[in-house]
């Protein structure tokens, strides 16, 4: 095997290797996040009965925080000091996920029926679409819906994860190592 076979056979493992090493954390987030998903799809349809798409799917994603911030505290991320700086940043990160979240549901709600609908007529005839199983089920609007969650919800994930890792939980590490650090100080200064 030459030198460059071996580089090229080296690179996914060290790859492999940078993966593993945040995996605990990210294996944690992904289940607190699909438990979260779960209570934030629940909620959405159970609102969705009783609000306009938008409020439903702001007050589910609210819902859905809450346990979802509890999980990644304790669990995720194992931060069991408070502190207002992280609670605020938790929730200013969430807030601007939530922006996030429902604005490209409400896009999705309103564009995917569209680009169905296009798609339908112009390579498909009319014979194929009615025959068919996968487009009339890709333009009932229950599978609009949740194209638009998954798409939302795939959106505000990305957002939560580096927003958690390198800015919310982060702050209280950084403020952890000055606080142990400054004992260590004032006992060498005295």
């Amino acid at each position: 095997m030459s030198h460059s076979e071996q580089t090229l056979t080296l690179q996914p493992v060290t790859l492999w290797l940078r993966v593993l090493r945040v995996t605990p954390q990210l294996r944690g987030f992904v289940f607190a996040g699909l438990v979260g998903t779960l209570i934030d799809y629940g909620f959405y349809h159970l609102y969705d009965q009783w609000l306009p798409p938008l409020f439903s799917k702001g007050l589910a994603f609210s819902s859905a925080t809450l346990f979802v911030y509890l999980m990644n505290k304790f669990w995720t991320f194992k931060q069991p000091l408070h502190s207002k700086r992280e609670i605020s940043a938790f929730f200013a990160l969430y807030t601007v996920s939530m922006l996030v979240n429902t604005a490209v549901n409400s896009v999705c709600l309103q564009l995917i029926p569209k680009w169905t609908h296009q798609w339908t007529m112009t390579n498909l005839s009319v014979e194929e679409v009615t025959a068919g199983v996968v487009l009339p089920l890709l333009a009932h609007p229950r599978s609009i819906k949740l194209m638009a969650f998954v798409l939302a919800t795939g959106t505000s994930t990305i957002i939560n994860f580096i927003g958690q890792k390198f800015w919310v939980f982060e702050l209280k590490k950084k403020q952890v190592a000055k606080q142990s650090a400054q004992p260590a100080k004032q006992g060498i200064e005295n």
